[in-house]
């Protein structure tokens, strides 16, 4: 089985997550960033791209309440533009399309809202059969903590040697080495190859075709 990230690996989806942070933030006057600022600020989740792209001292000052009433809108904000700008990497769907003509199995397990990776999944990718397409949901730990792939993976008998997770990012190859499947580093994403490889990429990924020599 292949098993995808989404953001940065399948879909770029930055200007998306940028804008509807930005939009946030100039709302209650605080510094926006650019866009490519906010590579490094996700892949751990909603809360934490959110509590990253805030002034370290705002964070702190704010209570609980108030800071997830932010999250909450930030979200709602994102859910409402997220195909503006977003588009699946070069060849992607060709590639998807390729893998599951030669027997693939394929899924997707993503650190974003689940009700939000299932739209852009479904949307993106209408003609593609997944065996599951996983975000985040309120009682599963996030990515690298392997326990949603466990229970993902258990009623296909799989072997989690034979399983590939396909990444861009530190998180993604802590993952997979947590989970003990092996760690596909996409170098096509948001970190890059160095990144990948110092996290312990145990294959690098130049472009979504090489997935065919796999």
């Amino acid at each position: 089985m292949l098993i995808f990230d989404l953001d940065g690996t399948l879909l770029n989806t930055l200007g998306d997550i940028g804008g509807a942070c930005n939009a946030i933030l100039k709302k209650y006057g605080f510094p926006e960033h650019e866009i490519p600022a906010y590579k490094k600020m996700v892949g751990n989740g909603f809360t934490k791209l959110v509590e990253r792209a805030l002034p370290a001292e705002a964070v702190s000052l704010m209570s609980r309440s108030t800071f997830e009433a932010l999250v909450d809108e930030a979200k709602q904000q994102y859910a409402e533009h997220m195909m503006d700008a977003t588009l699946p990497y070069p060849d992607m769907q060709k590639v998807l399309a390729e893998l599951k003509s030669m027997g693939k199995s394929l899924a997707v397990l993503s650190n974003k809202p689940d009700n939000l990776s299932n739209s852009l999944v479904k949307f993106f990718f209408p003609d593609i059969i997944f065996a599951f397409i996983r975000g985040a949901l309120p009682d599963i730990p996030l990515k690298p903590d392997p326990e949603a792939l466990y229970c993902l993976v258990a009623p296909y008998n799989l072997a989690l040697s034979d399983t590939i997770y396909i990444g861009d990012s530190d998180v993604d190859m802590q993952f997979a080495h947590n989970a003990k499947v092996i760690a596909g580093g996409a170098c096509w994403g948001f970190r890059g190859k160095e990144e990948l490889k110092k996290s312990g990429a145990n294959i690098l990924l130049e472009n979504p075709e090489n997935l065919l020599k796999l």
